[in-house]
């Protein structure tokens, strides 16, 4: 393959030019070779797709983007390759010519060190010759613009290294009309007109050299307000002066600032003796020292209030501080100040000028001059700069200077994305700290011996804290301040309090909490503000979009632009593409603001919006996973409740995988808010998705609550459906007593509410816990009982259900003909309904059928059609089952090796379903004869 940038971008494979289509395509293309065999973080692909702010899609849609980068490419598509949270795409040097170029440039440099001038001239042609009109031309947006400016000055460098190269073998008169041309197309550029007026001047043309002297010098002095830098004047010093041959190139010429400051800044505020962890991130930022960088070297660190942004910025700061040499400028831009408003760019250049040393008198009046005085001070400098807090792109982007040798961080708790794409910034997001780092800092500040000696409530404290570094800091400062209070009294005080934010309260705006986070807050529009307080009423960890539209009865789009405020704000974190979460001390500062600032119907009724919403949405799930479920009957949904249009049965389990911590905590929610007929409502819709995918403890905790709600309400239904499902969950985990207990009390309520389809379940359960029990004739009795009444109301999909039931158990009772009509007839039945959730059940009854009449053939037959069937529809238990009767199967075909694969997988299942089944096919595995040879 051969990619080519510095020109139009072009694909050429073996079969000739490769055509890279679609509206973002051609961009993402280009940033991916620009950063060639690195990985390209999401947030810079993003950054560079679209100029304003990222969509909430744009996860997605890059994902879909990169898919269709790999299909264009074809067979090469395989060198784009998912790499952590980027992309990167493998070329090698003689494919891109930007790299070719760089090659070219490096052999230069060694044939110069080495004296061989006309070979590294070659060189540096050769270089040049790669490229083939404006780079990455046809190619849009702001970052690719960045990116094609930035080629464009390297392609300048090589040009100017080239004429050097040149005029050191004695070139001058050849280069004179090359270098006129340059000198019209870039009229600022110092060092083509010096190149110039040396050529001129060793032509024999020095009145020629004088007058371009003077004509540069009148172009900077109009459109700059400057005057020439030291090598140009001191060149025409020289010439002046008569002297027959000045010398060319860096060694001959003094390249000095034009106004050198007489002090060098050391501006870094003292580090955190604290700090700890944030490896990757210091990290991150090492490579602004890296070489090859090219252009600004630039990194905005951005992350919530609290979360040690500037700790990390210092601690960057003092470990590289040798590699910048003429000083570090530190400034507090104020962004989210609670005190001051923040600094607007005009006077923080004025205070980083007078860190300088510039004196006042020499201070320009425009604001503008001051911001080219700045940067012309630290144009050929090594200086690190420290943006401190910054509030908007606006705020910095004329404080950052230029110059290889320079390095700027900004900290902010916006993410900056103008920055990022016309600067080429580098993003390091962080978050709060690990486990283990929170635990660290605790100890550092309060001791190791003291830690060690109560390391739990050690553990305890990080936890309450969020592991937010801010209060942690804040926690540690009050054990540090109390040293014969234990540990664990402080973990019970935090727990106690959890939810609020006291522990965290102090006289210090800059250190307390609540103060830390208002002042993100105050800079939100009115719709992101109400949100984020709406927000603080949701009952799980995490969310979707159509959740919090239907908590703040607001339109889906509006919510979504509110989100995408609130997570540039960093008060919410965008956890993977489409779902939001906070830490909980945000969690809590939003309730403690809704509780303050709305009134109480206001709360309840956004309360009671969010459970509709999930009840609603969860109803219908339920129903599409399992059509043929007896279903309850909700109460309407509010009217400003949206709940989210489910398409189909993979859709529908999709969002029960998503919203289940959500789910299990909006039926905690529900009780506790006193609707306690949509808490078992609730815990009614999920309950067939706990059980089917293994998550049993979930579906008990949920069903307990739900019991509980419903017996306050007196609802005699939602008791029997509550202990039901409990004991179908119990006896999944060997609870035999505990299920039959709540059967009893079920059948017991059924005379209550007369209800002969619930009375039918019930009995089908029952049928269950007989067979767990191995009381396989009692199970055939109790599900031909359920079977009776099935037939009577006519209900042929649930007859079918229990057709199979009975077959199952007579097969457990050595009665094959029987069983094997029963099943039959129950298949039939199921194809000409078309659900194929329970189709797979009674093709894994048919092949465990087959299998104990040694038809082994048959048997493989059946039990593939059933594994295949409950994969598709999600069923892990009936997957794992399947895959054991598959193996038994296989191993009476003789087919040992089949026979270990498949209950190898159904292991691998039961790790996360029931890992009491590992030691059941284990023993199958061990009594298996080796195959010969192993």
């Amino acid at each position: 393959m051969e990619f080519r940038m510095l020109g139009p971008l072009d694909v050429r494979g073996p079969d000739g030019a490769v055509a890279i289509r679609g509206r973002h395509h051609p961009r993402a293309l280009a940033l991916l070779l620009d950063e060639a065999n690195r990985v390209v973080p999401v947030d810079r692909l993003a950054a560079g797709l679209w100029d304003e702010a990222p969509p909430e899609s744009a996860r997605q849609q890059i994902q879909s983007v990169i898919s269709g980068l790999r299909r264009q490419l074809g067979p090469e598509g395989t060198r784009l390759q998912r790499i952590g949270a980027g992309y990167r795409l493998e070329i090698e040097a003689r494919e891109l010519d930007v790299l070719r170029c760089k090659a070219h440039e490096t052999r230069a440099r060694d044939l110069r060190s080495a004296g061989r001038t006309e070979a590294a001239a070659a060189e540096l042609r050769s270089a040049l010759r790669e490229w083939r009109g404006p780079v990455l031309a046809g190619v849009e947006g702001r970052l690719v613009e960045a990116t094609a400016a930035r080629l464009e000055k390297y392609r300048l460098v090589l040009v100017e290294r080239r004429i050097d190269l040149d005029l050191d073998r004695g070139a001058d008169v050849e280069l004179i009309a090359e270098l006129r041309q340059l000198t019209a197309e870039q009229p600022l550029q110092q060092r083509f007109t010096e190149q110039l007026m040396l050529a001129l001047h060793r032509s024999g043309r020095t009145p020629e050299a004088l007058q371009a002297f003077a004509e540069f010098s009148e172009r900077l002095a109009d459109e700059l307000g400057i005057d020439p830098g030291r090598s140009l004047r001191d060149l025409h010093t020289a010439m002046l002066r008569a002297d027959a041959r000045p010398a060319a190139g860096p060694a001959g010429t003094r390249r000095t600032a034009p106004l050198p400051p007489p002090v060098r800044p050391a501006l870094l505020p003292p580090d955190t003796a604290a700090f700890t962890g944030r490896g990757r991130h210091l990290d991150a930022l090492d490579g602004l020292l890296d070489d090859e960088v090219e252009g600004v070297r630039l990194s905005v660190i951005t992350g919530t209030g609290g979360v040690g942004k500037t700790a990390l910025a210092v601690r960057w700061a003092y470990r590289v501080v040798d590699r910048f040499p003429d000083g570090q400028l530190f400034i507090n831009l104020r962004g989210f100040d609670p005190r001051h408003a923040p600094l607007g760019p005009d006077e923080a250049v004025r205070v980083l000028l007078d860190a300088l040393g510039v004196p006042h008198q020499r201070v320009p009046a425009d604001p503008e001059a001051q911001f080219g005085l700045y940067r012309s001070l630290l144009a050929e400098k090594r200086t690190l700069v420290l943006l401190d807090n910054a509030a908007d792109a606006a705020q910095v982007r004329p404080l950052i200077p230029g110059g290889r040798g320079n390095a700027t961080v900004v900290t902010s708790r916006n993410p900056l994305y103008g920055v990022v794409a016309s600067q080429g910034a580098q993003t390091v997001p962080i978050a709060e700290l690990s486990a283990d780092e929170a635990y660290e800092l605790l100890e550092r500040r309060i001791g190791e011996d003291r830690a060690s000696a109560e390391p739990d409530s050690v553990a305890r404290i990080a936890e309450r804290c969020a592991r937010l570094p801010l209060a942690l800091a804040v926690t540690a400062a009050r054990a540090a301040a109390q040293p014969d209070f234990s540990l664990a009294a402080l973990a019970r005080e935090l727990d106690e309090t959890a939810g609020v934010l006291d522990a965290f309260a102090g006289d210090d705006p800059d250190t307390d909490v609540r103060a830390v986070f208002a002042c993100s807050l105050h800079a939100l529009t009115e719709p992101a503000a109400r949100l984020f307080r709406l927000l603080g009423l949701h009952p799980g960890p995490d969310f979707a979009a159509p959740a919090a539209a239907s908590l703040a009865a607001a339109p889906l789009h509006q919510v979504r632009t509110s989100l995408t405020e609130l997570t540039r704000a960093h008060l919410l974190t965008e956890s993977e593409p489409g779902r939001y979460t906070f830490h909980d001390l945000l969690r809590a500062y939003a309730g403690e603001l809704m509780t303050e600032t709305d009134h109480r119907a206001e709360r309840e009724a956004a309360t009671r919006r969010v459970l509709d919403h999930y009840l609603h949405t969860a109803h219908s799930a339920s129903l599409l996973v399992n059509p043929g479920r007896v279903a309850i009957e909700p109460a309407p949904a509010r009217p400003d409740v949206a709940p989210e249009p489910l398409a189909d049965s993979e859709q529908a389990l999709a969002w029960l995988t998503d919203e289940l911590r959500s789910l299990a905590a909006a039926v905690g929610l529900a009780a506790d808010s006193g609707y306690d007929g949509v808490a078992w409502q609730l815990a009614w819709t999920f309950i067939g998705f706990t059980y089917r995918q293994g998550h049993l403890h979930d579906g008990i905790a949920a069903q307990r609550t739900a019991l509980a709600a419903a017996r306050r309400r007196g609802d005699a239904k939602g008791q029997v459906y509550s202990h039901r499902m409990l004991a179908v969950h119990l006896a999944a985990l060997d609870d035999y007593e505990g299920a039959a207990h709540h059967l009893e009390r079920a059948l017991d309520l059924c005379d209550g509410i007369q209800d002969p389809l619930t009375l039918a379940q019930v009995h089908l359960n029952l049928a269950r816990i007989h067979e767990q029990r191995q009381k396989y004739a009692e199970a055939v009795e109790a599900a031909k009982e359920a079977l009776g009444v099935f037939h009577e109301l006519g209900e042929t999909w649930r007859e079918a259900t229990a057709l199979n039931a009975v077959g199952w158990y007579c097969a457990h009772l050595e009665r094959y003909d029987e069983a094997l009509a029963y099943c039959e007839r129950a298949l039939a039945i199921q194809v000409e309904s078309g659900n194929p959730a329970y189709q797979s059940s009674t093709w894994d009854s048919l092949g465990f059928i087959h299998q104990r009449q040694s038809r082994f053939d048959r048997a493989v037959e059946c039990l593939r059609t059933s594994l295949d069937l409950s994969r598709r529809t999600g069923h892990r238990t009936d997957e794992a089952e399947a895959l054991i009767h598959l193996g038994d199967a296989y191993q009476g075909a003789g087919d040992a090796a089949a026979a270990r694969a498949a209950w190898r997988e159904a292991q691998d299942l039961f790790r996360h379903l029931d890992p009491s089944r590992i030691a059941e096919l284990q023993a199958r595995l061990d009594r298996q004869t080796p195959p010969p040879g192993m």
